[in-house]
C-alpha cells in the first residue's frame, strides 16, 4: 500500500498565522452541503469549527498550549493543516482575542509534523483518515464520504481502506452500498427540486434485512423506498424512521 510513511516528515515549531484551514476536512462534508456550498473559505470553516464547539479543548491549550503536535503539508511558504484544525481554531482565538499565554507557553507558534510538499492529494486523503483515529468522530455520512472517495477517486481498493481504518472489508463494502444509495436518493430528490440531505444517510445505515429485501433489489424498488423517505409538498415525509 502506498500509504504515506510516518517518517517522511519533519517536527518543527511554526507560526500559526502561517497555518490554513484543511478546506478538504471531510469531517464537515455534511455541513458544506447543507449550506449549499461547493466549497470552503478558510473563514466560513473557522465560523463553522467554532460553532461546532471546541471547548473540550479549549481549557486545556489555554493552560498548556498545544501538546500534540498538528500535521500539516508545506506550501510555499505556508502550510494547510491535515490534522489538527480544531487546535488551530483555538488558537487563531486566543490570539485575537489577545490572551495572554501563561509562562511557557506559545499561543503564536505551535509543534508540526510537516509532510513534504511533494507528498501527493491521493497520499493526503490517506493521512487525513488515518490520523483521525481516536480524535472527535467525523459522523456517519462524513465517514462514509471519505471511503467512497478512497476507492472511487484514489482507487484503493476495499481491503486496503478496511486496513488503513481498522474496520473489517464487510464494513467498507456496506458503507460504499449505502453511500451509493445515498447518491440515488439525491438524484431523486433532485428531480423533485428538493436540496441534498446528509442526515437521510442514516436511513440506510439503520434500514433492517426486512425492509432492505423488499426494496433494495432494484432501482424501481429503491425509489418506492425513496418516496417514502422523501418530503411530500406539504413537508411531510411518510416515514420518518426506519428500524
Amino acid at each position: 500500500m502506498s500509504f504515506v510513511e510516518t517518517t517522511d516528515f519533519k517536527q518543527k515549531e511554526i507560526l500559526v498565522k502561517d497555518i490554513r484551514l484543511d478546506l478538504e476536512n471531510p469531517r464537515f462534508n455534511d455541513t458544506l452541503i447543507d449550506r449549499g456550498l461547493k466549497k470552503w473559505t478558510d473563514k466560513d470553516l473557522q465560523d463553522v469549527i467554532e460553532e461546532d464547539g471546541v471547548q473540550d479543548i479549549l481549557d486545556s491549550i489555554k493552560e498548556q498550549g498545544v501538546r500534540d503536535p498538528i500535521w500539516v503539508i508545506q506550501k510555499g511558504s505556508k502550510y494547510d493543516v491535515i490534522e489538527g484544525s480544531r487546535r488551530l481554531v483555538v488558537l487563531r482565538g486566543l490570539i485575537n482575542s489577545k490572551q495572554k499565554p501563561p509562562r511557557g507557553v506559545k499561543y503564536h507558534k505551535v509543534d508540526a509534523n510537516v509532510l513534504p510538499a511533494s507528498v501527493s492529494k491521493k497520499e493526503i486523503d490517506v493521512q487525513r483518515v488515518m490520523l483521525q483515529t481516536g480524535k472527535k468522530p467525523w459522523g456517519p455520512f462524513n465517514y462514509a464520504s471519505a471511503i467512497f472517495l478512497l476507492v472511487n477517486n484514489d482507487h484503493y481498493d476495499e481491503e486496503e481502506v478496511a486496513t488503513m481504518m481498522g474496520k473489517s472489508v464487510t464494513f467498507v463494502k456496506k458503507e460504499l452500498q449505502n453511500y451509493k444509495y445515498y447518491n440515488e436518493l439525491t438524484k431523486f430528490q433532485k428531480k423533485k427540486k428538493l436540496s441534498p440531505d446528509p442526515r437521510k444517510y442514516t436511513y440506510f445505515q439503520k434500514v433492517g434485512p426486512v425492509v432492505r429485501e423488499k426494496f433494495f433489489g432494484t432501482l424501481p424498488q429503491r425509489e418506492k423506498f425513496y418516496q417514502l423517505i422523501t418530503p411530500d409538498k406539504n413537508g411531510i415525509t411518510r416515514i420518518t424512521s426506519v428500524s
